[in-house]
């Protein structure tokens, strides 16, 4: 016999206030979820796809929980979207990270921004050691639009006379400016979204649209265990693509 227990996992990520609007929205695109539970060296995880904008473009995911029983019957609490998977203490900042394992979107839905999707007459190969263009954007990058990341782990932080600067690689279409957010990580779900702290601004001069990095130091006080990090895009004009990016890396360099 099924008994209906509760939401495990939902891709749409969690219900967040748009910044611009104060209404309330989904931090994801949505989608089906479908996946399953196992358990891995001792610890559950549910393991899951969600879509990536539209058709059969999926992105694997995974996400630990609690297993508990109440009478006899199992109990787990919703689970929290992130961009961790098996790197359930937070992803290492200072190693190259691709922009699309962004687990907060806005604005969620056609207008916000978009995943890489593979030409429809592309021949696909899944031979791991197969050539690859190592280029995976997120797409339709335009003013106002978000990317956040849950959760980077720094650790102690940087030490005296350190500091941290964000690289991003990317092509820009649009000036604008990309704004660094920092938040305390949620220790579950259902707890309130966290304040989020800017830590730095990066300019974009929009005269780039070959591959290529553009960095800006952080105000590093802040980045100490594990963070979430948001990226907010703005310009003047609202509908145009700002930038396409590609990935994101911390780096430590030393005070002068």
């Amino acid at each position: 016999r099924w008994t209906y227990g509760g939401v495990v996992v939902d891709n749409r990520g969690e219900i967040v206030v748009d910044p611009y609007t104060g209404e309330l929205t989904y931090s994801f695109t949505g989608g089906n979820n479908h996946g399953g539970m196992a358990e891995v060296r001792g610890r559950w995880f549910q393991i899951y796809h969600r879509s990536t904008n539209t058709g059969l473009k999926r992105q694997a995911m995974a996400e630990p929980f609690e297993l508990r029983f109440v009478e006899g019957k199992p109990v787990i609490e919703q689970v929290e979207v992130t961009s961790q998977g098996f790197e359930t203490g937070g992803l290492d900042p200072f190693q190259e990270q691709y922009a699309s394992c962004a687990c907060y979107l806005l604005p969620a839905g056609p207008e916000g921004p978009q995943f890489f999707s593979q030409p429809l007459d592309a021949t696909q190969t899944f031979d791991p050691h197969a050539p690859r263009e190592d280029w995976y954007p997120v797409l339709n990058l335009r003013s106002r639009s978000w990317l956040g990341y849950k959760y980077f782990n720094f650790g102690a932080g940087p030490k005296e006379g350190q500091r941290l600067k964000l690289v991003l690689t990317l092509k820009e279409n649009l000036p604008g400016r990309v704004n660094v957010y920092a938040s305390a990580a949620k220790a579950k779900y259902h707890e309130p979204e966290q304040p989020k702290v800017l830590i730095g601004t990066i300019e974009l001069k929009g005269l780039d649209n070959t591959v290529h990095t553009v960095e800006g130091t952080l105000d590093s006080t802040v980045l100490k265990g594990r963070k979430g990090i948001y990226l907010e895009f703005l310009a003047a004009s609202d509908n145009e693509e700002i930038c396409q990016l590609n990935k994101l890396q911390f780096v430590v360099e030393t005070e002068d």
